[in-house]
């Protein structure tokens, strides 16, 4: 599903302002994966059934724009509880970065591995389109938004392996920033209208 609206604003609470540019921070909280990804991770395959819950690690590793891809806390079972904060920043919100964030995505991939063994397997793979975040911001102040994202198997992607529920906040209103560009291009950032095709 996609964003909510308002939500509350825990986990939030201990970051520090900004003074140059903006940054953005992920709260990555509870995760549900299906019963098959226990019989994904090529360790746990014992060949006598379900090997146990406890026995399969995963955590979620986030790339957004040019920093350092940046994981969340390792959790157990299929109903992991990451309560990670994962913040980005601090970065210009240059025309060339508003366009990527109203054309762009914050990449996800969830990483497993058996609690015996440190090798990781790609789990699956998901993608937060960066506009959500871009339109939200300009119907509030500087709100926090949230939903699930559904991590497509890394086998078959039309198989949903998992779903891990987040919350995201720009560290400073993003509003005037946008409302710049727009002036200065007569458009907002991912709208440029198309040129005509000669006939």
């Amino acid at each position: 599903s996609g964003p909510s609206g308002a939500l509350s604003d825990t986990g939030f609470s201990d970051l520090s302002e900004v003074t140059d540019g903006n940054a953005l921070d992920l709260y990555v909280t509870l995760g549900r994966l299906e019963e098959r990804a226990l019989l994904e991770l090529p360790q746990l395959r014992t060949g006598e059934g379900l090997p146990p819950e406890t026995a399969l690690v995963t955590m979620v590793l986030v790339e957004f724009l040019h920093f350092d891809i940046t994981s969340s806390e390792p959790a157990s079972g299929l109903r992991p509880r990451y309560d990670s904060l994962l913040s980005f920043g601090p970065f210009e919100l240059s025309d060339a970065v508003l366009e990527h964030l109203a054309t762009g995505s914050i990449r996800l991939e969830l990483q497993a591995f058996a609690s015996s063994v440190s090798a990781s397997y790609l789990l699956g793979r998901a993608n937060l389109p960066l506009a959500t975040l871009l339109e939200c911001s300009q119907q509030a102040s500087n709100p926090t938004f949230g939903g699930t994202l559904a991590f497509a198997s890394s086998h078959d992607a039309r198989l949903q392996i998992a779903t891990v529920d987040y919350k995201a906040r720009w560290r400073r209103p993003i509003l005037e920033s946008v409302q710049a560009y727009t002036q200065r291009h007569g458009f907002a950032p991912g709208k440029a209208p198309h040129s005509p095709k000669p006939a």
